[in-house]
């Protein structure tokens, strides 16, 4: 999708601002960050779906663990691709990053999605991910 964003508006004749330029030269690295880290936690699934012995219940610990780690960061790294995706549609040409909290930006994306903030939830993903 992001490559397929770049093809388009590299096709276009309208010149893109400076922002919007950093924006998807971001978006282009957060993919790439996206698909690493999905690419970990489905390992570590895996590993949890198939594996044929039962587990200790240290190494069972660990590889949940693992599984919300990485979860946690997919579902941040998610939360800030929606969240600038959605103001360099809205605003366009006049778009710029703002310095909005982790939370502000998650606030923000369960309004866009239509979906209820959950405190509880979205605590356990920063804690998770030490923001």
């Amino acid at each position: 999708m992001i490559d397929n964003l770049m093809v388009e508006l590299s096709g276009t004749d309208e010149a893109l601002s400076k922002n919007q330029r950093v924006f998807l030269m971001r978006i282009h690295r957060k993919n790439n960050r996206i698909t690493t880290k999905d690419n970990s936690r489905c390992e570590y699934s895996d590993q949890w779906l198939t594996h044929v012995k039962p587990y200790s219940a240290n190494d069972k610990n660990l590889l949940k663990q693992s599984i919300e780690f990485y979860t946690a960061h997919l579902l941040l790294e998610a939360v800030e691709t929606i969240f600038y995706t959605a103001k360099f549609l809205e605003c366009g040409n006049s778009f710029i990053f703002s310095q909005d909290s982790v939370k502000e930006k998650i606030e923000a994306v369960c309004k866009y999605t239509g979906s209820d903030y959950d405190e509880k939830l979205w605590g356990n993903v920063l804690r998770r991910t030490a923001v």
